[in-house]
């Protein structure tokens, strides 16, 4: 959303918590997260945004990749997680997706593993992935087992489901809607015409 953006919607918008903050405390926003400040006491308060390049919250973009992929407002996340998902390997360059299934079986997924796992261990360290943008966020996104590594099973299952996240968020879009949900149609978001 736009700033004061969800006030404007017809069914309004109130939050879920309602959280007072203290002299020296802070409080944290996870990426994605519709929030609003006030200030409730007479001294003068501050509202500090800071937004890190790296490390991405590429483990909390996996947990919550199905909300993240429906919100309009992370579609500039959207292109960056394709890119983790798919740990560099080319393909599906306006982020359409597919089956679960289907691309568990992708023929070029272990092809394109072998080609990262370099030592030949079996599983695909961030040391290989060096070079490749973000990499230790594509690796946090592939590591469900947390041991620092990537294995063929974590690779096939981060990218199918990516894929079928994907697939079902462009599918479930109304087809005169669908191409916004698509890379390389509109540079940000904000710019897609209101009236849609």
């Amino acid at each position: 959303y736009a700033d004061g953006q969800p006030y404007g919607n017809p069914e309004g918008w109130k939050p879920l918590f309602d959280i007072t903050l203290h002299p020296g405390d802070g409080l944290f926003f996870p990426p994605g997260m519709v929030h609003e400040t006030m200030n409730v006491g007479e001294a003068c308060a501050a509202s500090v945004t800071f937004q890190f390049l790296e490390p991405y919250a590429a483990s909390f973009y996996r947990t919550f990749f199905p909300r993240v992929r429906f919100t309009a407002d992370l579609g500039e996340s959207w292109e960056l997680i394709r890119h983790w998902a798919r740990l560099g390997m080319l393909g599906d360059e306006r982020g359409k997706g597919e089956s679960y299934e289907r691309a568990r079986q992708n023929k070029d997924l272990e092809k394109h593993f072998q080609k990262l796992d370099k030592d030949r261990s079996g599983s695909v360290t961030l040391e290989e992935l060096k070079g490749l943008h973000s990499a230790s966020s594509a690796l946090a996104w592939h590591d469900a087992n947390r041991d620092k590594s990537i294995s063929l099973e974590e690779f096939r299952d981060g990218f199918a489901f990516w894929a079928a996240v994907t697939q079902l968020a462009v599918k479930s879009t109304p087809k005169e809607w669908r191409k916004y949900q698509l890379f390389g149609t509109v540079e940000n978001l904000e710019d897609i015409p209101s009236h849609l």
